[in-house]
């Protein structure tokens, strides 16, 4: 079970632990934070911003529309950008496998394609709370950029360079 790096203990929790929803929506629990995590979740077009503040937060990156949310609409990098975000989760709490290791990459892979909903869950717990996916307050501030350079897939981490798409 190593390889699908299903523990990571902590607030992360296991994998299957998708009904715990703190940090991530609210802490302590509530219903309205629960009801906006939602609504930005589910909601379409709204849940790519949403997951591409994610994404951006999992690569220590300032928030671009170009480098984080395209990647949710175009089918095959919408893939490619969930297994990468829980690899840079994962990789940032040295859980399972090393960072760039092909087992512990085949694990993302394994839970991103199986359990999508379980390892989203995780990602999030992960992440400490609202403010690694909430996208409203930087739009309300003005700091959403268009695009930032460099454009990563991967964080840098345990003494690697990041995986530069462009």
């Amino acid at each position: 079970m190593e390889i699908l790096a299903v523990r990571w203990g902590g607030q992360a929790g296991d994998c299957w632990e998708f009904w715990k929803v703190e940090p991530c929506c609210g802490e302590p629990a509530n219903l309205p934070d629960a009801l906006y995590c939602l609504a930005c979740w589910s909601i379409p077009l709204i849940n790519c911003v949403t997951a591409g503040k994610f994404f951006a937060t999992s690569l220590d990156q300032q928030f671009g529309l170009i480098n984080h949310c395209v990647p949710f609409i175009i089918p095959y990098l919408n893939f490619a950008a969930v297994v990468s975000t829980r690899h840079n989760y994962r990789t940032r709490y040295n859980v399972g496998h090393p960072i760039m290791d092909p087992l512990g990459l085949l694990g993302d892979l394994f839970m991103t394609s199986y359990c999508c909903i379980c390892t989203c869950s995780q990602n999030l717990r992960a992440s400490g709370g609202k403010e690694a996916w909430d996208w409203v307050p930087d739009l309300q501030e003005g700091s959403i950029e268009m695009m930032i350079e460099p454009c990563l897939l991967c964080r840098k981490g345990l003494g690697l360079e990041p995986l530069i798409l462009i």
